[in-house]
């Protein structure tokens, strides 16, 4: 899917998740068990429909020092998280 930083996502609300020191999501109608990293911790906790794409960006440059490819990563794990029929992309604002 076409991610863009203008996208905005949420969690399906059929996605239990454990917070902790880990974040495990798992989604009972499929059985699939997820574990995420803090990044990815970040990333899940602003699936809330408000955030967009560049907002999550921004937030995970302030938290971490090395990102990475963080464009990148973060479709990465977006696109998995929509594979997995655990969020939905509800817009796009422009």
């Amino acid at each position: 899917m076409n991610i863009d930083d203008n996208s905005i996502f949420k969690k399906k609300d059929k996605v239990i998740e454990r917070l902790g020191e880990e974040l495990l999501l798992f989604d009972s109608s499929k059985g699939i068990l997820f574990e995420v990293n803090e990044s990815g911790k970040t990333i899940f906790i602003m699936l809330d429909g408000k955030h967009t794409v560049e907002n999550i960006k921004d937030q995970l440059r302030e938290e971490f020092e090395e990102v990475g490819e963080i464009d990148e990563d973060v479709s990465d794990f977006l696109n998995k998280l929509l594979e997995l029929d655990i969020i939905e992309k509800l817009e796009s604002c422009l």
